[in-house]
């Protein structure tokens, strides 16, 4: 796999301080948190608002939000091959398999920029084989019309 390819990680020292922060803007609501903020934000290299972070406990945990936060952004790849398309549909199934939210998210996002296809999900779901949903994957592609 090409080195853009490969999940990029993070820095791991950094989890409990941004899990603080999250912790904060998601607890003060409406509330002045705006430090923390763009506190988070610097340390992430991301634009969040606030307002993802509003009750984040009632669909992930502290730390799997955190280890997204601190996640880059996944790059857009204009010129994927089968064989990569094959690849990241097994990283994805399987870290679905596991439960491995970051990773997982992470490579879903990777082949939603990458592709011009605006439901990546429907075709990892599929119940096939990686180079069977990868051949549909570029069948569609090449057939997918994009309005700006």
């Amino acid at each position: 796999m090409r080195k853009e390819l490969e999940f990029p990680g993070f820095d791991e020292s950094k989890i409990a301080y941004v899990s603080q922060l999250i912790d904060f803007i998601a607890e003060n609501g409406e509330a002045d948190y705006q430090n923390e903020l763009l506190e988070l934000n610097h340390i992430t290299g991301k634009n969040y608002k606030g307002i993802e972070f509003a009750e984040y406990w009632g669909w992930t945990s502290l730390d799997i939000i955190s280890r997204k936060a601190l996640t880059p952004n996944p790059p857009f790849i204009k010129d994927l091959s089968k064989n990569e398309i094959i690849e990241i549909i097994s990283i994805i199934k399987n870290h679905l398999k596991n439960c491995e939210d970051v990773e997982f998210e992470y490579y879903t996002e990777l082949l939603h920029r990458s592709l011009p296809l605006s439901d990546i999900l429907q075709y990892v779901m599929i119940n096939a084989e990686p180079e069977e949903i990868a051949d549909k994957i570029l069948e569609d592609s090449k057939e997918s019309v994009i309005y700006l």
